[in-house]
């Protein structure tokens, strides 16, 4: 059979590759890995001296003496018409800010600081409100609310408890302008919080008569305790305030008893860190009943040891003397205690304008800035960055001092973590080897389940470190020292949501990074390591990169499934993984070094490309025909554009395919993202043998076929299914169902065929499975979601042939050497049945919540958490989720023209077409019903465009109707009979490996496409040694120029040369 799928010619290709085997020695991989990090964080401390010497000396030297430039010049930047400055900067006011050119000496320093490649962004701010950026800020306001966070992190690092006290008495209802004054604190409440980082701890009480602390009904521990300033407990302060009302009468008393009970209620030195602690008092008017204030504090501080300090904030003009000198005496605590310790003076402030309220209580944490602080201040962030990423940022910043010593202001430096620790970053892909860092309170800064952060709809938040690796904790602790050490241990990986796992031998080497509180680990599992292979290419030889705006190598375009194609050869794309550099994938033009091991994945690749143009059947069963590298390279057949969010390692195909090497893996159905609509596809591991224990993943190939085709195939390897009575339904190893008759005769125009599990389907077949064992439900941990995931596993290790239970009036079939079951089933048993379950998908990653009643489902549940803590109690070995995207819609390449003809038309209408035919033919359709669903008088085959799941009419997504059908189409060849799997591969891309190189860099250019072209596809031959580099040159050289003699073995690509580097 698997010679028939052509699986054992690939092997044996691959087998006969010469290749040496490196094993990974921890010891170098660590000590290359932190030199490397180590020279950055050297140059970080260079720039950022650099830049706080310039800022200080400008500022001592009487900055608002200095002639400022034109606003003019900064302005064009900003729209784009001009070339970019090297630096902007804005102020005082940043609602009437404008954009000015800032003194020469701060342009120079950022200028020279330009030369280190992962700083991103140099900032100067001020206390007086000027914001200079390098490069400059597009949307001012916007990034202002962003940085604000940042920078009082910078200014005052010390972390704080916090209470915010907020008067709802009925004075509150007051209206200034057409907004009452409780309405006003709510705003300036919610954009206090907003600055607020997770060092800090808070709490909100809100008063009249009595006291309330807002959703103390949702979480009981906000009542009692403060709440670590986490994201989520931030968002879900700011949501619950909003529904704050006016109330009665004025109490201040017991608003002030119940805030200082929050500080008795949780530890001074939260996580061994000393903290300061204030109350943030908001009224608009004295109390009406109760004790006196001042009295209250000295009462409750005696017991605290006077260590918190008061700040009142009098709203509104309905003040005199007398009682604004109340909310004063309150913040300096006159009648505190000093006995009992020093009294900490608060700030009062009256706001006379309540618009301005934000603003004051916005500079609460100038009274905790340290004026001898000159360490850095590292502040890490995560948000939307270009394509609609999430990118991991930090901010590296220190604090400006004035003559006198006085804090004015800080500098910071914004870089780039995929960049700033790309060694660290890149060994993710390796087989299963990993890296982590954390800092020396145990966060999380780099590990591998963080690794698609970009999946993530959060600004940023912070994991410690024991969640991820729960059976490392003496290693983590040592770390946390900055020691340096190894060991091992054995440790259990979870694939595809905890439906295959993996127990393996790993070893572990950790050291610090110099000058910073970090710490660096590297995993090793046992065995790993990578290979180069001894090839020597042919000069015939070619490679086509699938963007093909960007070269010029005369292709011929088709049409093929909607896409603008090629069929004269393959396309090949390279995600963020290939890079040396990912991070610059997204954010940069040019991209200079790729890993070195891309050169052999374009090598081995190219042979599918021969064995796919000799398939001349190739639209009579297959959609797509591709193969992708571990390292990040994708090859496709019909050639394509890919898009540019579209990464293969992180598609359900790729990772079942790794997690189960020797098994053919079926996933599906589900919605193409190359725009073809519903696909199944068929993927299978493609390793090296490198000793009898031990193989290497090179890569996944596979192949896309259509639904309908997947099902005649079925029903021809086993023609059980067509006796009377008798149905089959497909299950793969997950319980989800990969062919069901439902799929097929549907009875609406958007189907349900995606993510449909056997719990759902058939509920009784389902229990029957659990009962015997033969399904079991597995879970996973997904750390990030703070949810558990539940999974199902059907076994053939107890079962290797038919397992028929007459009595249940079902058969299950183990398909050999896949991940599949054929279910032959009595219809007359298993109908109208009720089902508790919902559809799901591992594409989509959409699940329903685990119910408590007895209802086996794929499901989650809820981490148990502390969310005042922002601890998850983690009581189980429960292994964690492999890290993964959702797979959100993918905006597909715009092609302009697709009245193209057929890349390969399979003739779906001449006469002789038949309904078997026509199901096993990728494009057509057998159109059986109206649009209304009413049978057609006349059934008939034609392109499944125009009758997609057989309906009339009705049309796939991404549907367009401009094709032109080819005159002269070649008929369908006859094929001859054969099972299931060999149907299901029936000229799967033989994949076998040979030669192609390529010494790629590109141009990425997503928005413009208007440079000269320049020859794509010339004979190249790999480097020897050391990273693949560019070299660039201006658009106007001509072609000639770009000779073999000159600068040795080349590739041209999009106005770039590639080169060895030696």
């Amino acid at each position: 059979m698997r010679d028939t799928l052509g699986a054992n010619e690939l092997q044996a290709h691959i087998e006969h590759l010469h290749f040496t085997f490196h094993p990974l020695d921890g010891k170098k991989v660590l000590k290359e890995v932190t030199r490397s990090i180590n020279t950055r964080v050297t140059e970080n401390n260079n720039a950022l001296n650099l830049l706080k010497q310039a800022a200080e000396s400008t500022f001592a030297d009487s900055f608002a003496n200095h002639t400022v430039k034109t606003s003019k010049v900064c302005q064009k930047d900003l729209n784009g018409k001009a070339t970019p400055t090297v630096a902007c900067f804005w102020g005082p006011n940043q609602h009437s800010a404008k954009p000015m050119v800032p003194p020469f000496t701060i342009t120079n320093a950022m200028n020279e600081n330009k030369r280190v490649q992962h700083v991103k962004r140099q900032l100067i701010a001020t206390e007086e409100g000027q914001l200079f950026s390098s490069p400059p800020v597009k949307d001012y306001p916007r990034f202002y609310q962003q940085f604000r966070k940042v920078y009082i992190s910078a200014i005052s690092p010390v972390p704080k408890d916090i209470v915010i006290v907020i008067d709802r008495s009925g004075s509150m209802a007051r209206l200034h302008g057409n907004r009452s004054l409780l309405q006003i604190t709510i705003d300036a409440v919610t954009s206090l919080l907003d600055t607020l980082n997770e060092n800090d701890r808070v709490g909100v009480i809100v008063f009249d008569t009595g006291t309330v602390v807002p959703g103390v009904s949702i979480r009981k521990c906000v009542g009692t305790k403060l709440v670590k300033a986490s994201i989520e407990n931030i968002r879900f302060y700011q949501n619950i305030i909003q529904q704050i009302q006016t109330g009665a009468r004025c109490n201040y008393e017991l608003a002030l008893r119940d805030a200082f009970q929050f500080f008795r209620n949780s530890n001074y030195s939260f996580r061994g860190e000393k903290r300061e602690q204030v109350i943030m008092f908001l009224s608009d008017g004295l109390p009406t009943i109760g004790g006196d204030p001042v009295k209250v504090i000295a009462e409750e501080n005696k017991i605290l040891k006077n260590k918190v300090a008061v700040f009142t904030y009098a709203i509104g003009q309905s003040w005199n003397l007398t009682s604004l000198s109340v909310l004063r005496n309150m913040a300096w605590q006159v009648y505190s205690y000093p006995e009992y310790g020093e009294i900490k003076k608060g700030t009062f402030k009256h706001v006379v304008d309540p618009t301005k309220l934000k603003d004051e209580i916005g500079f609460y944490y100038r009274e905790f800035v340290s004026k001898e602080n000159d360490v850095a201040t590292i502040i890490f962030k995560q948000y939307k960055h270009l394509q609609k990423a999430y990118m991991p940022y930090m901010f590296v910043c220190k604090q400006l001092h004035d003559t006198n010593y006085t804090v004015f202001g800080v500098t910071c430096l914004e870089i780039s973590l995929t960049s700033f620790l790309r060694e660290p970053v890149i060994f993710y892909n390796e087989q299963h080897s990993y890296a982590f860092m954390i800092d020396g309170k145990g966060r999380t800064i780099l590990h591998s389940s963080l690794s698609k952060a970009s999946s993530l709809e959060a600004d940023e938040e912070f994991t410690r470190i024991e969640f991820f690796e729960r059976d490392k904790g003496p290693v983590v602790e040592s770390m946390k020292r900055g020691e340096v050490g190894q060991t091992f241990t054995y440790t259990t990986n979870a694939f595809s949501k905890g439906e295959t796992s993996l127990s393996q031998k790993i070893n572990v080497y950790w050291e610090p990074i110099l000058h910073t509180n970090f710490s660096l680990c590297v995993v090793i599992a046992d065995r790993d390591g990578t290979i180069t292979y001894n090839i020597t290419p042919s000069t015939q030889e070619r490679f086509h990169y699938h963007r093909g705006d960007a070269t010029t190598d005369n292709r011929k375009a088709c049409s093929h499934f909607n896409r603008q194609a090629v069929k004269e050869f393959s396309t090949v794309s390279l995600t963020p993984a290939a890079f040396i550099d990912p991070e610059l994938y997204w954010g940069s033009d040019d991209n200079p070094r790729l890993r070195p091991s891309i050169l052999d994945s374009v090598f081995i690749t190219y042979f599918a490309e021969e064995l796919w143009l000799n398939f001349h059947q190739h639209s009579s069963d297959t959609i797509w025909r591709f193969i992708g590298t571990i390292d990040g390279v994708l090859r496709v057949y019909p050639g394509i554009q890919i898009p540019d969010h579209y990464d293969h390692t992180q598609q359900p195909w790729f990772q079942k395919a790794l997690a189960s090497r020797d098994e053919v893996i079926v996933t599906g159905p589900y919605l193409d993202q190359w725009g073809s609509g519903h696909v199944i596809t068929i993927s299978k591991a493609i390793v090296k043998t490198i000793t009898k224990n031990n193989s290497f993943v090179v890569g996944v190939m596979a192949i896309d076929i259509s639904i309908t085709h997947f099902h005649q195939l079925l029903t021809d390897s086993y023609p059980i299914c067509k006796e009377f009575s008798t149905s089959c339904f497909v299950l793969d190893d997950t319980g989800y169902i990969a062919m069901h008759d439902d799929f097929v005769y549907v009875s609406t125009k958007v189907p349900t065929v995606e993510g449909v599990h056997i719990t759902q389907k058939n509920p009784a077949i389902a229990n029957h499975l659990l009962k015997n064992n033969i399904m079991t439900r597995r879970a996973c941990l997904d750390i990030l979601a703070k949810k558990t995931h539940y999974s199902f596993m059907v076994s053939r290790s107890h079962h290797r042939g038919e397992i028929n239970y007459s009595e249940e009036h079902y058969k299950l079939l183990p398909v050999p050497k896949s991940n599949l079951f054929v279910v032959v089933e009595d219809q007359r048993y298993f109908n109208n049945q009720e089902t508790c379950c919902s559809s799901t998908s591992t594409f989509t990653n959409e699940e329903q919540h685990c119910s408590k009643s007895d209802c086996p489902c794929v499901c989650f549940e809820e981490i148990p958490s502390n969310h005042c803590e922002d601890h998850l109690n983690l009581l189980s070995d429960t292994p964690l989720c492999p890290s993964s995207s959702s797979q959100t819609a993918i905006e597909l390449p715009h092609e302009t023209d697709r009245a193209l003809q057929l890349c390969f038309d399979p003739n779906c209408t001449r006469k002789s077409m038949q309904r078997r035919e026509c199901f096993k033919s990728a494009g057509c359709s057998w159109c059986s019903r109206a649009e209304n669903f009413t049978p057609l008088s006349e059934e008939y085959c034609t392109s499944r465009r125009d009758c997609y799941f057989g309906i009339k009419e009705n049309h796939p997504p991404n549907s367009n109707k401009k094709e032109k059908n080819s005159q002269h189409a070649p008929d369908d060849r006859n094929r001859l009979p054969i099972l299931l799997l060999a149907g299901l591969f029936c000229g799967v891309l033989v994949m076998t490996v040979v030669v192609v190189i390529i010494l790629l860099m590109l141009k990425r250019k997503r928005k413009n496409m208007n440079s000269k072209h320049i020859p794509a596809n010339l004979p190249v031959r790999p480097a020897e040694n050391g990273y693949v580099v560019a070299r660039v040159y201006p658009d106007g050289r001509p072609a000639a120029y770009f000779s073999r003699s000159q600068f040795g073995t080349v590739v041209y690509h999009h106005n770039f040369v590639f080169e060895n580097s030696t």
